[in-house]
């Protein structure tokens, strides 16, 4: 509701899509634990928890920072997909692009930051891809090694980078859909990660009494 009456003011539109996936992956875990219980098990995989609860933290940033950047309009700001700006460097503004709240009123769409802002915000996101994208190559590189190439493995790296070649279609294409697709991969990514926690070679053992 908020986010139409308040006209799309930006911390509004990312709180409402971090709180759809935080009830997904909520969702997600329950379904999760449940099954264990109506099983009688527990799972207890062999990657440390708290490697995939980073992982998730570091996803749920990342989609944070993509929903920012929409929410600011700031997708076209920067005219190429390495650096931002062929004709020379940017000033980038961080203080003015990550000022989380934003006066009530006006009509946020089609965005009221200026140019160095919005470079900084789309930067940021830049920097956030790299740093998740080394996260869960090397994550799964351990999994492979360790254990077996498994079908969730595999499917988490083709969306890994089917999310790459989405954010770079973003910056130089202009199709609505392009978004679309790329918010539907961090979907998908993030039900990749959650299914980690019961992953095919996890050890079974039964609960305690």
């Amino acid at each position: 509701m908020w986010t139409v009456t308040l006209k799309l003011q930006p911390l509004i539109v990312v709180l409402h899509l971090l709180g759809g996936l935080i009830t997904l992956s909520l969702l997600i875990r329950l379904r999760q634990r449940v099954a264990d219980w109506q099983q009688e098990r527990v799972l207890q995989t062999q990657i440390p928890r708290w490697w995939l609860r980073i992982a998730v933290i570091l996803l749920f940033g990342q989609i944070a920072l993509g929903g920012w950047t929409s929410a600011n309009y700031s997708r076209w700001v920067c005219s190429h997909w390495i650096i931002c700006d062929t004709q020379g460097s940017v000033e980038l503004d961080y203080v003015a692009g990550f000022t989380v709240w934003q006066p009530l009123g006006p009509n946020y769409q089609g965005g009221r930051l200026d140019h160095k802002a919005r470079a900084a915000i789309q930067i940021s996101h830049r920097i956030g891809a790299v740093v998740v994208t080394i996260y869960l190559a090397s994550l799964l590189l351990f999994c492979i090694l360790r254990h077996r190439l498994t079908v969730l493995m595999g499917i988490t790296g083709g969306v890994l980078l089917l999310q790459l070649l989405l954010g770079v279609l973003n910056v130089v294409l202009t199709p609505t859909w392009l978004p679309v697709a790329h918010l539907l991969g961090a979907c998908v990514l993030l039900i990749c990660l959650l299914q980690f926690y019961q992953m095919p070679f996890a050890i079974k053992e039964a609960p305690h009494a």
